[in-house]
């Protein structure tokens, strides 16, 4: 009959029950929705100890729910199951796995169980510590810490070729306690040694490589500035110009028209080759006193 109950204190051993991983087909292809997005499911793995009592008593719970929604699948002598690919959504920490590995090599399985909580959607995640606030960031519920589990045990009801067994959902976890985070991949010590870094006798060693720490190249000294080239001498009054022999005539003012104000474009000059030699600019002609009429006269600028 179906049953409703809370785990024993258990580690995280697997999985993040708010991350999910896309689902892959028998073939290894990853699954799709009809929508076109990734097909997830979220895990996790909850390691509760054999040397709790409780989790003892949940395990058999565990099986008698098997047994009695599947009788004719189990040894009455001896109560094991006879369909080897029956699904109890559990294992035993002190087992193999399907490649003969042993499971109590991995980090928290040895002599324990662990109970397998899988599902299409997160698995709802609250803090027991922050007086059951719910938990929406993963890196708050971690491989390693302690937890317990709201969980609902019954049949799959799977018939034809179907894969026989039962449901464990979670209706809840709660994040109990800290523990050690489990990393996942593989043992370095394992992969490489324990000796650590070593480069074998006689193998070719890049230019360039050192096993401490490389010193990065010393910054080039800063070339002094180049020292500016000395102004040019100039003379401090423009020399004399001859003054023209009759005073120009007062232009008559100008009278706007009546209808509208004509632009007035101020008259462009340069220097002529004569007034170039000079030294100076028209400006500091102007800035000396003479008028662009005086400078025209003695040809020191001309129109441009």
């Amino acid at each position: 009959m179906p049953f409703s109950t809370i785990t024993p204190v258990g580690r995280i051993v697997q999985g993040n029950p708010l991350v999910g991983n896309q689902v892959k087909d028998d073939h290894g292809a990853l699954v799709f929705n009809q929508d076109g997005t990734p097909k997830l499911s979220y895990y996790m793995g909850l390691a509760i100890s054999k040397q709790d009592p409780a989790a003892q008593q949940l395990i058999a719970k565990i099986d008698a729910e098997a047994r009695a929604a599947w009788p004719n699948l189990f040894d009455p002598a001896t109560g094991e199951c006879r369909d080897k690919k029956f699904s109890i959504k559990y294992f035993d920490g002190d087992g193999f796995d399907h490649n003969g590995k042993a499971f109590a090599e991995r980090e928290g399985m040895a002599g324990h169980w662990i109970i397998r909580l899988q599902s299409n959607y997160p698995l709802r995640s609250y803090d027991g510590m922050a007086g059951n606030v719910e938990i929406t960031d993963p890196e708050r519920i971690y491989r390693g810490c302690y937890a317990v589990a709201a969980i609902e045990v019954k049949t799959n009801g799977a018939t034809g070729t179907n894969t026989r067994g039962l449901y464990i959902n979670s209706q809840g976890v709660q994040m109990v306690g800290h523990g050690e985070r489990i990393l996942g991949g593989a043992n370095p010590d394992e992969l490489f040694g324990a000796a650590g870094a070593a480069i074998p006798q006689g193998a070719y060693v890049p230019a360039g490589m050192s096993t401490t720490p490389v010193a990065p190249p010393a910054p080039a000294a800063m070339q002094a500035a180049p020292t500016p080239p000395a102004a040019p001498h100039m003379v401090a009054t423009p020399p004399p110009v001859q003054a023209p022999a009759m005073a120009l005539p007062t232009p008559p003012p100008a009278v706007p028209h009546p209808t509208f104000v004509q632009q007035v474009v101020a008259p462009q000059f340069v220097l002529t080759p004569a007034g170039q030699a000079q030294g100076f600019t028209i400006e500091q002609w102007y800035a000396a006193g003479y008028t662009e009429a005086q400078l025209l006269q003695n040809g020191t600028i001309a129109h441009a």
